[in-house]
């Protein structure tokens, strides 16, 4: 943003991002799952109630869900919004 002070000027497009927590369980998304998205478990599994899955098209990153593991989540949301 910062940018367009010194340059042409870009619109400000922040990737969505939301988060809860219910009790002992922590979900986090980031980004925008698209309809023909190719879905992973990159970290963690799903049996043991902690991982991290993310969601890609066209071989990018379009977004990543977090399920009780923000350390994880982490550096897949700064690769998403970089």
């Amino acid at each position: 943003m910062g940018a367009n002070i010194l340059g042409p000027r870009e619109p400000f497009v922040p990737v969505p991002y939301f988060w809860t927590d219910h009790y002992d369980l922590r979900i986090q998304l980031s980004g925008v799952i698209p309809d023909d998205a190719d879905a992973a478990i990159v970290e963690g599994d799903p049996g043991d109630n902690k991982f991290v899955q993310t969601f890609s098209s066209g071989g990018e990153l379009r977004a990543v869900l977090g399920w009780n593991s923000p350390r994880g989540m982490a550096l897949y949301r700064r690769e998403l919004t970089a």
